[in-house]
């Protein structure tokens, strides 16, 4: 797929400080969705997102880009680690790793805002036990399943982020 310099270069921009964290940067180590990492995931979902509020803004639907790159770069922080030893299932890893994303996210950026930290805790609905309250929610949980499925089947390079 075919990526946009200059949308790339904007959610980099955005992201910045989420991106040169150390704990970011471990992200890009830990294997995900079998053919990528934590880190390029991430990445995709944020370049996704954008993408996707770009789309919906030229039919008058108004979204938070930047809160929602910056929720997008940080909803999967929760499974850094040695996740196998972190969460016993992966249902216990799906329902917990967002929880376990929020305090990260919030020493990375400080405080979050209502919006970005529902869009963080909400983003494995329909799998979550509760829908997100804000749109941009609902664009995170339908781009993270997006990049999951083209990222396991080797459809979705990892984005050129570093």
């Amino acid at each position: 797929m075919i990526r946009s310099r200059e949308k790339l270069e904007y959610v980099k921009t955005v992201g910045a400080e989420v991106i040169a964290s150390p704990e970011f940067q471990a992200a890009y180590q830990q294997p995900h969705h079998f053919k990528g990492t934590v880190g390029t995931h991430m990445i995709n979902t944020a370049y996704y997102s954008y993408c996707l509020c770009k789309l919906l803004n030229r039919f008058g639907v108004k979204t938070k880009t930047d809160e929602l790159i910056i929720a997008c770069l940080c909803h999967d922080l929760g499974i850094v680690g040695n996740r196998h030893h972190k969460y016993t299932t992966g249902s216990e890893c799906c329902m917990q790793h967002p929880v376990d994303s929020i305090p990260i996210a919030e020493r990375l950026m400080g405080t979050l805002t209502p919006r970005q930290e529902n869009t963080i805790l909400m983003h494995m609905w329909p799998l979550a036990p509760s829908h997100p309250q804000y749109r941009e929610g609902v664009i995170l949980s339908l781009i993270d399943k997006y990049c999951s499925v083209l990222e396991s089947s080797g459809l979705l390079k990892p984005a050129a982020v570093m």
